[in-house]
């Protein structure tokens, strides 16, 4: 009873931790372009396809904060996931449950029986003819029992993705480094794939788009996203002409980028 009872606790005080805190990461990319908590903290469920959520939340002007993944056997608290979106100061956390598994097992639960307690009374007459009378106590030896009881554990995976809307960008776009079949495509291996472009941004206005190749920024060459970030950062502020590939054409595109 007392094993149990230990198991009971155990399983209560395990449902008391907050699993989106325990496993969250921190992004360290957030911060400079953050801007202050709205004070609330916006929860969602993702439509089935979470990396075009999340795009899609980048594309909107939020940064990613950080995450939480993890695979548990109890239903997870969307309050706790709120309650921890503004703990960190999360504008908006997105987030995703399945992959359900059950297993079944059985759990032995064993049980101690005490021994019971005998009293004998005793009376009689001494060989000088005196009586006397009393009790004594006995007592036997413990048992124990055990029991089986069916376990039924339900498992899925759960993952959130946590948001702070930024300031307006320089340029609004994400890229990153060209695949072997890009470079193949585009003829070149100088250049940076645009993956995501932030809407409202100088990148959105000036008809950039997502696949777009970009090879050059005021004639420096773009060969690695390394490079091209570097050179953004240098022309803040300033008009860039950035030259760009898309479907086998070379575009030229005039952009005024924000301070």
């Amino acid at each position: 009873m007392r094993i149990l009872l230990f198991l009971v606790t155990a399983l209560f005080l395990s449902g008391c931790q907050n699993s989106w805190e325990q496993f969250y990461t921190p992004s360290t990319d957030v911060s400079p372009n953050a801007l202050p908590y709205s004070g609330a903290t916006k929860c969602f469920s993702t439509s089935g396809n979470p990396d075009n959520d999340v795009k899609e939340c980048l594309r909107n002007g939020y940064g990613i904060m950080g995450s939480a993944s993890f695979n548990s056997g109890k239903n997870e608290n969307i309050d706790q996931l709120k309650s921890f979106g503004e703990k960190i100061g999360a504008d908006l956390a997105i987030y995703f449950s399945g992959n359900e598994k059950t297993t079944q097992s059985a759990m032995v639960v064993p049980e101690y029986h005490p021994g019971q307690n005998q009293t004998t009374f005793m009376n009689g007459y001494s060989s000088n003819g005196s009586s006397f009378y009393g009790t004594a106590n006995s007592y036997s030896s413990g048992t124990y029992t055990s029991s089986v009881v069916p376990v039924t554990i339900t498992r899925r995976d759960y993952s959130a993705v946590f948001f702070r809307k930024l300031s307006p960008p320089s340029i609004g776009i994400f890229y990153a480094n060209l695949s072997q079949e890009q470079i193949k495509q585009a003829g070149t291996n100088s250049g940076v794939c645009v993956t995501i472009v932030r809407r409202d941004s100088p990148a959105f206005l000036a008809d950039i788009f997502e696949g777009d190749i970009i090879t050059e920024v005021d004639d420096e060459k773009t060969s690695s996203d390394t490079v091209a970030r570097s050179i953004f950062r240098r022309k803040k502020g300033c008009k860039v002409a950035v030259t760009i590939l898309r479907n086998g054409s070379v575009i030229k595109k005039v952009l005024q980028l924000n301070p």
